[in-house]
């Protein structure tokens, strides 16, 4: 193939591109909180100071768990599905009793 020509795109489902933002998240996640602690709980012995770094860790682990969550939202928000539903109004159903 050329490299002027243009490569075909793929079609990805909204579903499977949500499942695979969502298992972005989820290590990310799994990183920003369990690395802050485990290593306070490692550097606190280390130290003789367990609380003082555990909470120093803990305190760590909430902030870049918000930041990654708000990072992923931002990204999810960016999406073009984004504005289609933006877009989309609230469907009421009416009761006939």
């Amino acid at each position: 193939m050329a490299k002027d020509s243009v490569e075909p795109t793929k079609q990805v489902s909204i579903t499977s591109l949500f499942f695979s933002m969502g298992l972005d998240m989820s290590w990310r996640l799994a990183l920003s909180v369990l690395v802050p602690i485990i290593g306070g709980v490692y550097l606190g012995r280390h130290f003789h100071h367990e609380t003082v770094f555990l909470v120093a860790g803990f305190v760590l682990a909430i902030a870049l768990a918000i930041t990654t969550i708000r990072r992923t939202l931002k990204l999810a928000n960016k999406l073009p599905f984004a504005e289609i539903t933006k877009g989309m109004k609230k469907v009421e159903d009416d009761d006939d009793d």
